[in-house]
């Protein structure tokens, strides 16, 4: 079945969170409707970035290759 959701677009590092906010990884290849999905959560605020910012900091990491 089809999964598609924040979550696995975060896991699958298609979005990561940068200054506490959701953007697209830009080193990540996409599709159209890819995109479409993407930019309807890019920008949105996560509550505890105070909290794992370092987290956040190494998922980027890993995708960042």
């Amino acid at each position: 079945m089809c999964k598609l959701g924040c979550d696995d677009l975060y896991e699958r590092g298609y979005v990561v969170v940068k200054d506490g906010k959701v953007v697209k990884n830009r080193k990540r290849r996409t599709t159209p409707s890819l995109d479409r999905v993407i930019s309807e959560i890019e920008g949105k605020v996560v509550s505890n970035w105070s909290g794992s910012s370092k987290h956040y900091q190494w998922h980027e990491s890993k995708f960042s290759k």
